[in-house]
């Protein structure tokens, strides 16, 4: 007060400068009242209501804070009945239209002061409207989403209007609940007076608004709010208790203008439409009517803002909300402020064009571009927000102002200090940062102190947000050397190798930028320098580095490579067929589309694979490329089970049958199909360690990367899709490749699919061999023929010269043909359904009287030829067994006696056995299962009894018929659950009452041996001769008794006594014995 007496004192000293600061409107109207109060001279001043007297606060009015000052001064003369300044005060003009409802303000007041209430009498009352036909709620009380069900026409509202039925300065009153109130209720705590015009921008009824405007309604008027009540209170209640400087019923809180109303309604919309994702090009009704009413609200907008301009009013200002942080009231906000925070594009210009004609907004004024970051909204993704803010501050930056300046105080988007380009990096919008760094700003490298980062440095830095802000700004070239930051070269040197020259392109994907910022490079002309390569002389060599290559080995278990390959390839002009490099230490330059299908991540999954593929195809890569070990994509994608990627490839011409290289090497799809089906993380009998993937060593800071697999693995189903796929396009089924076996010595040889398809059954895959075979012979499949060695074919002395020279061994001139036969193998494995499909007729011509080739995984020369007849009757290595144990098994000896039959009635002669017999393997205990004889297992298994086995008995050499000589004692055999290992002591007696008299006489007739080879324990593996005596009760068994004797068998001592206490011989007469048999033996009865 002691400042404002002395500005008075001087002011009525200087009549020319009172008038000067009169009519600035310097003081405002707080200041110019109090100033008026301490001179007399000043105090006339207040009569006055031109622009030199008391009309000059009016300028001043744009702070709401004086606005609300006006409600004070007329609430003091209420108070003291003074109606003096109350006169002074209306005649201002037009102020007494923006204070509503002064008389019954008055009329509320204890006491009442009766000379206001006297002289407001005689003034216009203000304008209410109080009807229900506009409305479908009462006057004073409004649903919580502010919004009309049924909301009026303007021609309605027109029509009302010229019958004077409606002031166009009405007002309309409103209670209403905050929405954050709880729990939830229906009292009204907050009122609000608010001019009928902005009632109508609200409900967004911009058609009656225009109405409005069309009667001449006033602008320069805004809403009027009380104070809100504490939860729980009434009004009856706290009008009691309080006095009249505290009256909650009153309105004392300035609210929105229409301008303010306006720019929130179209905020609205917005929010509608980015949360709807609807645009311009919407074919919906719903669409189109949202785009066609912010059409409307926006032209409402450039009409009111000139109307607001041409009454002064322009840059009223509205409260601002109360912030979190702070908690207390921030500054005002006038309209261009809050269509900054709306981040409405549309809006902004209008409001820039009026607010600063000259199109220039002056650097001074620095919070403009800070507020654009303020009250973000959850609805949208990042992007569309950074966006959103981006335009924004270009607009400002066109404008003129200044995108550098700190935060002023009270900001709650960032701390105080922070600038708009701190803030975009926190909110991590590298497309505002762009805008920001092309209109002065600047960044300081990370590494090198002050100086200026450039697009190369921030990459090199890893800084993925600044690069991605730079890599916006790329395309304006450097003054001094012209040459755009994107196309800038940079030495790289990786683990000591040669340095060589990298483009931001290829850095980006050595230093880990984000796929954004990469399209973001591409977009401002980054190119593949390998499609693209840069002008003029360099001193060091360009990097092999090839960007799609890269982009199609990214490790990030969300990628899909299609995305960045479309960028590179589309709008980046990329030849996908141009082989480049993954990191400058590897050897050979590999295709993308090659690299894509053989993908070593886990990560990357078939789909992704063949999405992948159809890009880089549909961009011109040649479906058909190699690599050096003849792999093409549809190969290599047969190899790794990837059905939709086999699809895509061969849908767009891929070769079924495989290309061969330029060094003859050739790797056959279908082949890669079959040998898919067994290739495990494990190793197995089929493949050598050579076929195995094995991955490439990777650069340091991959190396805890989770999503790295030392090799490849895929489940096998029971129905090999890829190998059926690859037949239905017309694959040849007996195309042949070259591999390298397990089982056979060096060289590889050229091994058929009928052949591997047989082969799956040593890895327990019989569910998948089978059904793969049959679809292969009913594709033409088979078998191969089997050349004697003197037959194989040889080499000419100039392909092999040529071969020595391309350091070849994968042609198929140069190998001979896998002579190991499907039908041996599926003898070998104990599948009797896959013989019976091998040999049936008109199908694969597998002839099993034909001396064929077997699997001998310990022999280095291979297993000889041998009939499979014979290898079905020997063969018994528990390797090729489901069960492995050494143990004898009744699982076992069915399952062989299966193989038999099928290939006796696959058409085998036994009679072939004489000529064309093979002993077999040394039987070993942990090696072979069984008791050691094949013969004595059969004869063991009751089922096996019958005319196939006695045949079997009278072709084969008569010393397979032998016991044979094992090593160890016979107790060993019972211990390990091993039957007898002699033919004829098991046709006898097994110990389990089996005995086969017929198959014991077949034996004898052939002349085997009766005495016992191997050492044995009484009452483990008796004496033929001795289980006669013992066990017969069978006229029968009496004739082998007889065929024994008359071979040369005889009885011990111990044997007799044994008998002779066993079935009571000389103590009675002995009836069950034959007579002739008994005195063979024993001395006749005394």
């Amino acid at each position: 007060m002691k400042g404002t007496a002395s500005l008075g004192v001087v002011l009525g000293d200087h009549s020319d400068v009172r008038r000067f600061v009169v009519a600035s409107g310097f003081l405002g109207f707080s200041e110019f009242w109090r100033a008026a109060s301490v001179s007399r001279e000043f105090l006339e001043k207040r009569d006055d209501p031109s622009t030199c007297g008391l009309g000059s606060i009016l300028p001043a009015l744009a702070s709401h804070e004086e606005r609300e000052a006006v409600w004070k001064l007329i609430d003091d003369c209420l108070k003291r009945d003074n109606v003096t300044p109350l006169q002074q005060l209306l005649k201002v003009d037009k102020l007494e239209g923006r204070y509503p409802f002064l008389l019954r303000r008055a009329q509320d007041k204890t006491p009442q002061p009766q000379a206001c209430i006297a002289f407001l009498a005689t003034r216009s009352p203000t304008p209410v409207y109080t009807e229900p036909p506009l409305f479908n709620h009462p006057p004073r009380v409004m649903a919580d989403d502010m919004l009309d069900p049924r909301p009026p026409t303007a021609e309605s509202l027109r029509d009302l209007l010229q019958k004077k039925t409606i002031d166009p300065n009405a007002w309309v009153e409103i209670g209403i609940t905050p929405p954050d109130t709880y729990p939830p209720t229906d009292a009204i705590r907050e009122r609000q007076a608010k001019p009928l015009l902005i009632y109508m921008i609200e409900q967004l009824q911009f058609d009656c608004a225009n109405v409005l405007l069309d009667f001449e309604a006033r602008v320069d008027v805004c809403e009027w709010r009380s104070e809100w009540l504490e939860f729980g209170c009434d009004w009856e209640d706290l009008q009691e208790e309080a006095d009249d400087d505290s009256d909650p019923s009153r309105y004392q809180r300035c609210g929105t203008s229409p301008l303010h109303s306006i720019i929130s309604s179209l905020k609205t919309i917005l929010a509608k439409i980015d949360y709807e994702e609807c645009d311009e090009e919407e074919e919906t009704e719903e669409g189109q009517q949202v785009m066609q009413k912010r059409q409307t609200g926006l032209s409402l907008l450039k009409r009111v803002t000139q109307l607001m301009k041409t009454s002064g009013c322009l840059y009223w200002a509205k409260p601002e909300e109360v912030t979190y942080e702070l908690d207390v009231p921030t500054a005002g906000e006038t309209a261009l402020e809050a269509a900054v925070r709306a981040r409405d594009t549309e809006a902004l210009p209008i409001l820039l064009e009026a607010f600063y004609p000259d199109g220039k907004v002056g650097r001074s004024v620095n919070d403009l571009p800070v507020l654009a970051f303020e009250r973000m909204s959850g609805i949208g993704s990042r992007e569309r927000h950074d966006t959103a803010v981006a335009n924004t501050i270009s607009l400002l930056a066109e404008a003129g102002a200044n995108v550098l300046m700190p935060a002023r105080k009270n900001r709650t988007a960032a701390d105080i200090g922070d600038t708009p380009l701190a803030i975009a990096k926190i909110l991590k919008y590298p497309m505002t940062a762009s805008v920001i760094l092309k209109n002065g700003g600047q960044l300081q490298s990370l590494t090198h102190g002050t100086e200026r980062l450039s697009l190369m440095g921030a990459i090199k830095e890893g800084n993925d947000f600044f690069a991605g802000a730079l890599a916006r700004g790329g395309g304006v070239s450097d003054p001094v050397t012209g040459v755009k930051p994107v196309a800038e070269l940079a030495e790289h040197t990786e683990k000591g190798g040669n340095p060589t020259l990298i483009s931001t392109l290829q850095a980006a994907f050595v230093h880990g930028i984000s796929y954004a910022t990469v399209k973001a490079l591409v977009r401002n002309g980054a190119r593949c320098p390998l499609t693209h390569p840069p002008e003029g002389p360099h001193s060091l060599p360009l990097s092999q580095l090839s960007p799609v290559l890269l982009a199609c080995s990214k490790k990030r278990p969300w990628f899909s490579p299609s995305d960045l390959v479309r960028t590179l390839c589309g709008e980046g002009g990329a030849d996908p067929n141009i082989p480049g490099k993954i990191r400058e230490g590897q050897a050979d330059l590999e295709y993308p589309l090659l690299h894509v299908v053989g993908h070593p991540l886990k990560d990357l999954g078939d789909e992704k694979t063949a999405e992948a593929v159809r890009t880089l195809v549909d961009f011109g890569a040649e479906v058909d490329v190699t690599r050096p070990d003849g792999h093409t994509a549809l190969s290599l994608a047969c190899s790794l089970r990837k059905k939709l990627t086999a699809q895509c490839l061969l849908e767009r011409g891929a070769s079924v049958e495989g290309v061969r290289n330029q060094a003859g090497r050739r790797k056959v799809p279908l082949i890669e199909a079959i040998v898919s089906e067994v290739v495990l993380r494990e190793k197995k009998a089929i493949l050598s360690d050579e076929y195995y993937y094995e991955e490439e060593e990777e650069d340091s800071e991959d190396e805890e990367d989770e999503n790295v697999i030392e090799s490849v693995f895929v489940p096998p189903s029971s129905i090999p899709l890829i190998s059926m796929l690859i037949l239905e396009w017309g694959a040849d089924p007996n195309a042949m490749q070259v591999l390298a076996l397990d089982f056979r010595p060096p060289p590889p040889t050229r091994v058929s699919p009928l052949l591997l398809a047989s082969l799956l059954c040593l890895e327990n895959k019989s569910e998948i061999a089978l059904p793969l075979a049959k679809m292969l012979i009913a594709k033409g499949a088979r078998c191969p023929v089997s050349f004697p060695p003197a037959e194989q074919p040889v080499p000419s002395p100039a392909a092999a010269a040529a071969a020595a020279a391309s350091d070849n061994d994968d042609s198929d001139s140069l190998h001979p043909v896998c002579r190991v036969s499907p039908l041996m193998v599926a003898v070998q494995c104990r599948d009797p359904a896959l013989i019976a499909t091998l040999c049936e007729p008109g199908g694969a011509g597998c002839d099993p009287n034909r001396l064929v080739q077997g699997i001998d995984p310990d022999s280095e020369e291979g297993k000889p030829d041998a009939l499979p007849l014979v290898v079905a009757l020997t063969h018994r290595r528990v390797e090729f067994c489901s069960e492995k144990h050494t143990k004898q098994s009744r699982t076992h000896v069915e399952r062989q006696w299966d193989v038999i039959k099928q290939v006796l009635l696959s058409g085998a002669d036994p009679a072939l056995l004489s000529a064309h017999w093979q002993s077999g393997e040394t039987f070993e205990r942990g090696a072979h299962w069984g008791s050691g004889s094949w013969l004595a297992d059969l004869i063991s298994f009751k089922e096996a009894h019958g005319p196939l086995l006695l045949q079997i008995i009278r072709h084969v050499p008569l010393e397979a018929l032998q016991e044979p000589r094992v090593a160890g004692h016979s107790s060993w055999w019972k211990g390990e659950g091993r039957e007898d290992m002699w033919p004829l002591g098991a046709a006898v007696w097994s110990g389990e009452g089996v005995e086969w008299p017929e198959g014991a006489l077949a034996l004898l007739n052939r002349g085997v041996e009766v005495s016992r080879k191997n050492r044995w324990v009484v009452g483990e593996f008796c004496n033929p001769l001795e289980s006669v005596f013992l066990h017969c009760t069978h006229q029968s068994r009496w004739e082998v008794a007889r065929k024994l004797i008359e071979n040369g068998a005889e009885l011990s001592r111990q044997e007799k006594n044994r008998i002779s206490k066993e079935r009571g011989i000389g103590k009675k007469e002995t009836k069950s014995i034959p007579a002739d048999l008994l005195s063979r033996f024993w001395s006749p009865q005394k």
